[in-house]
C-alpha cells in the first residue's frame, strides 16, 4: 500500500488531518542494550507522535506490548469508521511495523533498530 492511501485511509478512520510533518516525523534514539550492543534506534511514521510510550525500552517485545495496548484503543474509534480494517503490529527480527495483513505496512508506525559497534 502506498503511503498516501495510507494516510488517507488514517485520516478518514479518524477524523483528523495529518501533517507532513507528523508523516514524516522521526526520532532517532541510541540505546545499549542488556548484552552491550549499541543500537540506533529510528522511530517514524504518522502515529510516531500520536502513539505515546517509552520507545527508548530496549526489548523491542515489550516494546511491541506497549504499542499494541496503545493501538488498540487508537481502533476502537478507527474500525467504526473502518469495520474491515484489521491493522497489526509485524514483529520482525529488528523492528516493528503495523501492517495490513496481506498487504503490508501501513506505515503509521515503524520502530527500527539499527546495530552499531
Amino acid at each position: 500500500m502506498d503511503i498516501d492511501m495510507s494516510i488517507k485511509l488514517l485520516e478518514e478512520a479518524t477524523a483528523r488531518k495529518f501533517t507532513a510533518a507528523e508523516v514524516l516525523h522521526t526520532r532517532v534514539i541510541r540505546l545499549q542494550r542488556s548484552d552491550g550492543q549499541m543500537v540506533v534506534r529510528l522511530v517514524a511514521g504518522a502515529l510516531s507522535g500520536v502513539i505515546n510510550v517509552d520507545y527508548s525500552n530496549p526489548d523491542l517485545s515489550s516494546l511491541k506490548d506497549d504499542v499494541q495496548w496503545a493501538l488498540n484503543n487508537i481502533l476502537r474509534s478507527v474500525r467504526k469508521e473502518s469495520p474491515d480494517l484489521r491493522p497489526e503490529i509485524y514483529d520482525g527480527s529488528n523492528h516493528l511495523d503495523i501492517i495490513n495483513p496481506g498487504v503490508g505496512s501501513l506505515d503509521w508506525l515503524l520502530v527500527s533498530d539499527n546495530y552499531v559497534s
